[in-house]
């Protein structure tokens, strides 16, 4: 592994961001993925002796009735440097495919290769499936992760949904910036709600929706996304 990774993993940011997908994990909502663990990589202080193994179910962690800071002290303390890194990483659906490249189903082959030591982030196939398929993929992912790897940590997926959930089927509202021209919250609200919805029954647990920050200067090329200057 690269010092730069080793780096990474041992800063106060990762150490955060850690801390959120542990966080996250003990709530009940999905966690991250990275290529299969360099060699040499050295257990974290939780591991067993000889390599890491998987963690019990009885694992503190893994108990819901655990107060969360608990919980997340628990999997921090038997996570690998390698499994940390890992949790900050992410499947691109577009560069590191999980599905197979015929019918877009979720590959194990694919899998072993990707999420042996977990994942924090996947971007499904979305736009290569309808919403059945992708419901079944998300689900396939998850039960990979929990039941496949050490830890079980489910990841986080996410769709784009500057405008509805962007994907086939789904729901295509105006442009951000369109619909802060209604200068009517309510109805942003209800386009939302659809897209949510719709994103819940694929699987999603995260979009990538219109940008908040005031827009100042019409020249930036992704004015469109945002919902304006006016506050």
């Amino acid at each position: 592994m690269s010092s730069s990774l080793v780096s990474l993993a041992r800063s106060r940011v990762a150490r955060a961001a850690l801390l959120g997908a542990a966080a996250a994990l003990c709530a009940g909502v999905p966690a991250s993925c990275m290529p299969p663990a360099a060699p040499g990589s050295e257990p974290g202080p939780g591991a067993p002796a000889g390599g890491p193994q998987r963690e019990p179910a009885v694992a503190a962690y893994r108990d819901p009735t655990r107060p969360v800071g608990e919980r997340v002290a628990d999997l921090l303390s038997r996570m690998t440097l390698v499994e940390k890194v890992a949790q900050l990483r992410s499947v691109h659906r577009d560069h590191t495919h999980l599905d197979d490249p015929v019918e877009h189903r979720f590959s194990p082959d694919q899998a072993k290769r990707l999420l042996a030591d977990g994942i924090g982030e996947v971007s499904p196939p979305n736009a290569r499936q309808d919403a059945k398929s992708a419901a079944e993929f998300a689900n396939a992912v998850q039960r990979y992760l929990v039941e496949e790897t050490r830890l079980g940590i489910p990841a986080i997926l996410h769709v784009d949904s500057l405008h509805g959930l962007e994907v086939p089927g789904a729901t295509s509202f105006p442009q951000a910036i369109a619909l802060a021209a209604t200068f009517d919250p309510d109805l942003v609200e209800q386009v939302f709600t659809v897209a949510s919805r719709q994103a819940r029954a694929r699987g999603i647990w995260q979009v990538l929706a219109p940008v908040l920050d005031v827009a100042r200067r019409s020249a930036w090329g992704r004015f469109e996304e945002t919902y304006g200057e006016n506050p």
